[in-house]
């Protein structure tokens, strides 16, 4: 699952790490 979001993070070209690209700042 991490590879997963890894990889959508990378796509979207978002500077944030993958576990905050899904997860808002809470």
């Amino acid at each position: 699952m991490a590879a997963g979001v890894e990889v959508v993070g990378a796509a979207e070209g978002a500077p944030l790490p993958p576990s905050r690209v899904r997860r808002p700042p809470r």
